[in-house]
């Protein structure tokens, strides 16, 4: 965070790559940070996993894809949860979701 914050805040570096590039790295920027929040909120879903609080845990999973849609390690968590209860189809149709971001990044 520290490196787009130092591009994006100093003019001179700002007219070196540009104003397309500038852009861009502050797309980059909110992207990384939402990322963020989604993969702390999914900590704490891995918490609940490793205490076997399956139900707990998924819900945790679900706010982290709330967060950050294109989270494919929550969605690979949920499926795997979805597994365990065997809710076979429930865990394709999730899992899928982590492979199609993954196949698409």
């Amino acid at each position: 965070m520290q490196d787009f914050d130092t591009v994006l805040n100093n003019e001179e570096y700002q007219k070196i790559i540009g104003e397309k590039e500038c852009a861009t790295l502050a797309k980059d920027k909110a992207r990384v940070q939402k990322r963020m929040r989604s993969n702390t909120i999914k900590a704490d879903g891995d918490r609940e996993f490793y205490n076997e609080k399956m139900n707990a845990a998924f819900k945790k999973y679900e706010e982290a894809v709330v967060e950050d849609s294109e989270n494919e390690y929550a969605y690979a968590n949920m499926g795997v949860i979805a597994l365990k209860n065997v809710e076979y189809l429930e865990s394709i149709d999730i899992t899928t979701k982590a492979i199609d971001i993954i196949n698409n990044f």
